[in-house]
């Protein structure tokens, strides 16, 4: 699986950049067309939440989760991938808060797993699924992990008291995460991506 961070110039989260991940699983007819994603967005002024995207060439579901949903939808595939080497023919649902959305995950055999989102709108049901051999699908969570428990931080670190954290170790805790998110744009040969991030590190480095 090919897997690659991307950041968004646009909608920035309290003038942050707007982060995400994409997943390109190795069994994929199109490298190009066929893929996944995980984004984090502005839900509204008080809450993040997350959109998972599941786009095979002009078909694509579009889920959105809040922070809470995101973190049941982590645990649930942890559960389900540490129950595949003791059952056969596992398959678990995970439905969004709105009962209309859902992702089910099929175990194929012992080592590839069908990830199937489901989007319904109006009377029609749109299937778009992947299929991950079990070394991607926890590529996948430990992604997906990464990403909730990095917003988590922030999160935590934008609502502590002044007297215990000053602006400026914030602003130098997210720097640390900016060089990091360069150094892995310059891997994946993200030109564009290495230099939004770059705009924004010299932004906080002139602040500080």
């Amino acid at each position: 699986m090919k897997i690659s961070n991307f950041v968004l110039s646009r909608n920035t989260i309290d003038n942050r950049f707007k982060y995400g991940i994409k997943f390109v699983p190795e069994k994929v007819l199109n490298k190009y067309l066929d893929y996944m994603l995980v984004v984090l967005k502005k839900l509204n002024e008080k809450e993040d939440g997350f959109n998972l995207t599941f786009k095979k060439d002009k078909l694509f579901n579009n889920i959105q989760l809040s922070t809470n949903e995101f973190k049941t939808y982590i645990n649930m595939l942890y559960d389900f991938y540490n129950s595949l080497g003791e059952e056969k023919n596992v398959e678990v649902e995970f439905i969004t808060k709105n009962s209309k959305d859902k992702i089910i995950l099929t175990s194929l055999n012992d080592d590839h797993i069908k990830v199937c989102s489901v989007k319904q709108n109006f009377d029609e049901e749109k299937r778009v699924f992947f299929i991950l051999m079990k070394e991607e699908l926890i590529d996948y969570i430990t992604s997906l992990n990464a990403v909730y428990r990095e917003n988590e931080i922030q999160r935590n670190l934008n609502g502590v008291s002044k007297g215990f954290i000053r602006k400026s170790e914030r602003d130098a805790l997210y720097l640390q995460t900016l060089y990091i998110w360069a150094n892995q744009a310059l891997d994946n040969k993200d030109i564009k991506a290495f230099e939004l991030i770059s705009s924004e590190i010299k932004k906080i480095k002139e602040n500080l």
